[in-house]
Order: C-alpha cells, then sequence, then structure tokens
C-alpha cells in the first residue's frame, strides 16, 4: 500500500463518519494506528540513498533491467519518490541519478523521463555514507 492511499482511505472513512453519525470510529482509528508506520519508515520521499549492493541482473532471472544493469550497481544513487509498506517491510520507488540507455554504437545516452525502480530498504544505504567511504581513500 503506498503511503498517500492510506492517508486518503482515512479521509474518506472521516467523511463517512459525519454522514452516518459517527458509526465508522473504530475503523478510522485503526488506520490512523497503520498510518503511524511511516513514523519508523527509515527514508523520507526526497531523500538521496544508495545501493549497497548490485542486484543479479540477467535474462533469466530479471531480464526486465537488463537495460539498466550498467547503472543498477553498488554505490549507485538516487531519490526516494515512493514509499509502500507491504509484507512487514518498506519498499521504495527510486529514480538512479545516473540512469541512461546504452546505444547501438555502445554509448551511454541521457534518458527522456526517469524510469522508478522498486528496492527494499535492505538494499539501501543514506546517500551521505558514499561520501563518508570516499573521503576515508
Amino acid at each position: 500500500m503506498k503511503e498517500s492511499d492510506l492517508q486518503s482511505i482515512i479521509d474518506a472513512i472521516g467523511h463517512l463518519e459525519k454522514i452516518t453519525g459517527g458509526h465508522l470510529g473504530s475503523w478510522k482509528t485503526y488506520l490512523q494506528d497503520a498510518n503511524s508506520i511511516w513514523q519508523k519508515c527509515p527514508y523520507q520521499i526526497g531523500e538521496r540513498v544508495m545501493l549497497v549492493k548490485t542486484p543479479v541482473i540477467n535474462a533469466k532471472e530479471s531480464w526486465g533491467w537488463l537495460c539498466a544493469k550498467h547503472f543498477l550497481i553498488q554505490g549507485a544513487t538516487a531519490v526516494v519518490h515512493q514509499r509502500e509498506f507491504y509484507d512487514g517491510r518498506f519498499i521504495f520507488g527510486l529514480y538512479f541519478d545516473d540512469e541512461t540507455w546504452i546505444d547501438h554504437k555502445g554509448k551511454k545516452q541521457p534518458v527522456d523521463s526517469p524510469g522508478m525502480y522498486m528496492f527494499g530498504e535492505s538494499w539501501l544505504a543514506p546517500a551521505y555514507y558514499q561520501a563518508l567511504s570516499c573521503e576515508a581513500l
């Protein structure tokens, strides 16, 4: 479920409460409690993150990401565009800084509009870790 979806549902239940004379209060309270999960979310929308490991990208397991294999690598930086909570885990929709496509001559080209790539929190770290590790060199 997307973060924005839950707030819309809470708002709709609030409207229904007014119409029904307040008989949906327990549902609203339940959803407000569920909505508090975002206070525990490790990354905010607009925050910069980086991949902490390179995903396995090949024709058998992840053919849809083959065109992104050259930039979806450990250390790649991105901006959090979307947050979701599913099956007890946070999942993030990311726009990567270095997203490109490779033309027939093997040259990287900029994309017209960015694609959103979904990663769980175990794949990510704050982007400032990248700067700290570079300073140590």
